[in-house]
């Protein structure tokens, strides 16, 4: 939601935690020697934008040093994304029918050392087994962009996953868990990806004249505020068209009709894109002008996609973790002044770029560069980062 505060967030949090009626246990720390068993615990390992985060850290961890065990909440959606899921740990457990307790004792008796909660709170969540404290430590990560707050003064998680830019070190005391700080981006993405292809704009139905402003996230994202300023960017880039991801179609039929009636911008000009393989969802990324970032919420996987495929994105940064993910992403790879910090300086940079072709052009030379040369796309140097803070907090 708009306008919401780090604090506000925290608080909306300890509220959830409160209502669930649980009680957070307190268990000693266990220190052990030999192996650390990392349960990874998410109701996404399906097709679903965690697998092109979290695949090859998982598939990286060294095996002499980790086990890694998976722990699934999610629906069977038949994949072949959640059938690699099935077989990439050294155990795997669907615990969709199972009670917290039962889930808890199954950790308790799997050894698990790390409890590391890849959903939080969003659909499927089973985020509340850590209030029974199965492991010696229990994290918050990627999942949700955002403290899970806790009870009494004792956090739901004990830590959570982050880098200096999500959550600057003036604002820790504003989340319950202790931070713990990665190099670089706190996102994974896997190296695995799409070798691009040549296209065109006429592929795509669109005139090699049109400037595309295009923003692939899910509609939920797209507040009255960002839409208004989107449709100030088309009225003063003439030869503009919006291109967003295709949601339903009262959400379709809502946004054409705002625009038109609100800003005098023809249907026409706002163009939907099907849902489609991973593959021809990375390569129709090569046309997009200028990827239009949504605010407060941030893109996340799809800011990773847009800059694969050498798309610039305008982000800009506010408070909370969720709108600041993108300026992590693009701070990573090099592209620190695509993030902006106010809807002025986003709209007058927007209209600065759609006015300078050559710019473009040589910005999006310069991210195909960077995808080469910045750790953004390599999960394995990630993954050493990541085991050595795990590590040091079984030391």
């Amino acid at each position: 939601m708009p306008n919401l505060s780090n604090s506000n967030h925290l608080n909306v949090a300890n509220s959830w935690v409160k209502q669930s009626g649980i009680n957070i246990l307190q268990k000693p720390k266990q220190k052990k020697s030999g192996k650390i068993t990392i349960g990874y615990l998410s109701s996404d390992f399906r097709l679903h934008p965690l697998y092109y985060l979290i695949k090859e850290v998982l598939i990286n961890h060294d095996r002499n040093k980790f086990n890694v065990k998976l722990f699934y909440s999610g629906p069977d959606d038949g994949s072949d994304e959640l059938d690699e899921f099935k077989n990439i740990g050294d155990a795997y457990f669907n615990i969709t029918e199972m009670s917290d307790e039962k889930v808890s004792g199954l950790m308790v008796k799997e050894n698990v050392d790390i409890m590391v909660d890849l959903t939080g709170f969003t659909q499927n969540s089973r985020s509340f087994i850590a209030a029974l404290r199965p492991a010696t430590h229990h994290i918050n990560w990627l999942g949700y962009p955002g403290t899970m707050g806790g009870l009494d003064k004792k956090p739901l998680y004990d830590l959570i996953l982050a880098d200096e830019y999500v959550i600057p070190k003036s604002k820790k005391s504003e989340y319950a868990e202790k931070v713990i700080y990665l190099e670089g981006c706190y996102q994974p993405n896997i190296s695995s990806r799409p070798i691009l292809r040549s296209v065109k704009k006429l592929d795509y139905g669109f005139k090699e004249n049109d400037f595309i402003f295009a923003s692939f996230g899910q509609s939920l994202k797209i507040t009255k505020e960002m839409f208004s300023l989107w449709m100030r960017l088309m009225q003063k880039v003439p030869n503009s068209v919006l291109w967003l991801l295709t949601s339903n179609k009262t959400c379709e039929s809502n946004l054409k009709s705002f625009a038109k009636n609100e800003f005098g911008i023809q249907p026409e000009r706002i163009n939907f894109a099907k849902k489609v393989s991973f593959d021809a969802h990375i390569q129709r990324h090569q046309i997009i002008d200028l990827f239009l970032d949504t605010f407060p919420y941030n893109a996340h996987t799809s800011a990773s996609d847009a800059l694969w495929a050498g798309c610039p994105i305008i982000s800009v940064s506010g408070e909370t973790f969720a709108s600041r993910v993108a300026g992590s992403i693009l701070t990573e790879i090099g592209c620190s002044e695509l993030v902006v910090s106010s809807f002025e300086e986003y709209e007058k940079k927007a209209i600065e770029l759609a006015s300078q072709p050559d710019k473009i052009i040589s910005l999006k030379r310069k991210i195909l560069d960077l995808n080469k040369t910045s750790n953004l796309f390599k999960p394995k140097k990630f993954t050493l980062d990541l085991e050595s803070k795990m590590i040091d907090l079984m030391n």
